[in-house]
């Protein structure tokens, strides 16, 4: 039996639960509520990096990977935006966590009334833990060096 076969409902579930049109601002909303530091910033701005990190993260899922080079050069990127805004980087790393939960708790549910078995979800979650470390540590290096130098990917632009 194709490995892939089994992992298209999982993919399937996590492209639909992204898609839904209720879930990114529902997202925004719960981060600029719970994250005091966030909440100041435009609600599109929000809601276009948590956009394009949620399509990153589901194409890596899709795809078995891990971040490209591409992908964490973005989050860079929003690691150099934050700490020129002046938002910590631990209310960046909270804001992150308030997404997540919010949109696997969201993928869990749909799981549960689909009859998706628990492992399929839960690999899908392991690999997006293995995906996000790496993209963590991109975002904190990033904006660490902007927040010490005034330096970073777009010091220059």
């Amino acid at each position: 039996m194709d490995p892939r076969a089994d992992w298209a409902p999982v993919v399937d579930l996590i492209e639909r639960v992204v898609g839904e049109d209720a879930l990114l601002p529902s997202v925004v909303a719960g981060v600029r509520s719970m994250v005091r530091e966030v909440g100041v910033l435009p609600p599109a701005d929000i809601a276009g990096h948590t956009r394009a990190l949620l399509a990153a993260a589901t194409r890596a899922i899709a795809e078995r990977r891990r971040p490209t080079e591409a992908e964490l050069s973005f989050v860079a990127e929003l690691g150099v935006a934050r700490a020129r805004q002046g938002v910590p980087i631990e209310a960046v790393l909270g804001a992150i966590h308030v997404a997540e939960r919010a949109i696997w708790s969201r993928a869990r549910v749909v799981a549960a009334q689909e009859g998706l078995p628990a492992e399929l979800l839960l690999d899908a979650r392991e690999l997006y833990d293995d995906w996000s470390e790496q993209v963590r540590a991109r975002l904190i290096a990033a904006h660490r060096a902007t927040a010490v130098d005034g330096s970073g990917p777009e010091a220059d632009r």
